[in-house]
């Protein structure tokens, strides 16, 4: 009988499932839809990126040079370390 039960309950439920997993496709597809629209569109910070991209490079530059220390010349051997 419990059986019997848990599926009257389940089967209750399944036309408001059915609606809600509708609406969330019809939702996603909307959201597909605007990201195909926005395909190959120029990213609008596209400029600012760049020149920050490069100052970020630079500091990264700076930072390896501060942290590396300088090389010594050993006078026995003629080689630097």
């Amino acid at each position: 009988m419990r059986i019997a039960q848990r599926l009257e309950r389940l089967a209750i439920r399944v036309p408001d499932e059915l609606t809600d997993t509708r609406s969330d496709s019809k939702h996603l597809q909307q959201q597909v839809d605007a990201a195909q629209r926005r395909l190959g569109d120029v990213f609008a910070h596209d400029d600012e990126l760049r020149r920050l991209d490069v100052d970020l490079a630079d500091l990264n530059d700076q930072l390896t040079a501060r942290d590396d220390p300088p090389a010594t010349h050993d006078r026995s051997d003629g080689r630097c370390r």
